[in-house]
């Protein structure tokens, strides 16, 4: 069993968000597992951040699919929208499409 790749993120990271495509195609490749895990980048306490993660850990609990989907669709939202993603509302949104519900 090969040792898993941890993908350390964070919602609001560009390094993270430009990096995503990358880390997946190299753990495919090379045959291993990668685990997302949350880090706060930044030392400044942010409720953009923390509300995502939350939301992501819980729909882990359904499946990584359905958290890494979300992740992904959460990036999106901050990076090519726009979108402020520190909205209960537009989380709540983003989660029921890949399985969370209220």
């Amino acid at each position: 069993m090969t040792t898993p790749i941890t993908f350390w993120f964070d919602f609001t990271s560009p390094y993270a968000y430009f990096a995503l495509d990358t880390v997946e195609r190299l753990a495919h490749s090379h045959g291993r597992a990668l685990i997302w895990r949350f880090v706060q980048a930044t030392v400044a306490i942010s409720t953009i951040r923390h509300r995502a993660a939350r939301v992501f850990y819980a729909l882990e609990e359904l499946g990584d699919a359905h958290a890494r989907a979300f992740g992904r669709d959460v990036f999106a939202a901050y990076f090519q929208s726009g979108v402020d993603i520190s909205d209960a509302a537009t989380l709540a949104e983003i989660a029921a499409r890949h399985g969370m519900t209220r």
